[in-house]
Order: structure tokens, then sequence, then C-alpha cells
């Protein structure tokens, strides 16, 4: 038998008509007859609308050395993708999500996302493979409504 916990500390806030933020951290834990495990994940989001512009921005720290304790959280992304990293391991990650609405039927999106790990020197697994400790992923997406 396996004895598993989560916990899930949130703060949501706004700072002015154009500025808001979110405070989270998340934490894991298991216990088995072979032993227990536990690892954390701490975010700072802001987001920032103004005229035809929004942003948004995080920075996560996290520590989950095995895999049974990994963590998830939902990232903004452009329309019609989704974001839900597993955090395993050590490291930090950061992404930034930027919109602009040109008119009422074109839409620009471009997003960056890092993930850096200091307990590794190789990212990935088989064909998605890369030497090194640091992982980076870039979208670009127009939407043009007829």
């Amino acid at each position: 038998p396996v004895k598993r916990a989560s916990w899930v500390i949130n703060f949501d806030y706004r700072i002015s008509d154009v500025f808001s933020g979110r405070n989270r951290v998340q934490m894991n834990s298991y216990t088995r007859a072979a032993g227990t495990g536990a690892g954390y994940l701490m975010q700072q989001d802001v987001f920032c609308q103004f005229k035809n512009w929004k942003f948004s921005f995080r920075y996560a720290l996290f520590d989950a050395p095995l895999f049974d304790v990994r963590l998830y959280s939902y990232e903004r992304d452009v329309w019609l993708s989704y974001s839900f990293p597993a955090y395993y391991g050590k490291g930090f990650r950061t992404y930034i999500l930027a919109q602009y609405r040109l008119n009422s039927r074109i839409d620009i999106w471009l997003r960056w996302a890092n993930t850096t790990y200091a307990d590794r020197n190789r990212v990935g697994y088989g064909l998605e493979s890369i030497e090194g400790n640091s992982r980076n992923d870039i979208k670009v997406q127009l939407r043009i409504k007829l």
C-alpha cells in the first residue's frame, strides 16, 4: 500500500487594472514500505493587460527528486494549445506569453519557455534527448478570423 498526500497554497491578487499576480506552493509526498519521498513547486505568476496587449510571465522553482512525487502546473499557452508540464528533478522553469490583438479579426501570440535543471546534464529521453541541462520551447501563432 502507498499513502500519498498533496497540498496546494494559492494567493491570487490584483495590483491594478493592468497588473495581477498569483503565488502558489505545491507539495507532494508519499509513504510506502520501501521508503518515503517528498517534492515541492513554488511559482510566481504576473499578468499584464493593457490596450491590445496581454502578457503572462511565470518563474517556478521545483525540487521533486523522485518520479513518484512529480508535480504538475497548468501554463497559459497560444490559442487552442495547452501546456501542463511535469516538474521532476531539481531546477527552475520560466515562461513568457505575449498576445497582441491587431484588430477584431487578427491575433498574434508569441510564447517562450525555458526549463533549467540543476541535477542533470541531459534533458529528455530517446529522440527528444538534448545535451546540457536546459530546454527551450518557442511557439508563434497567427489567427485570422474569417
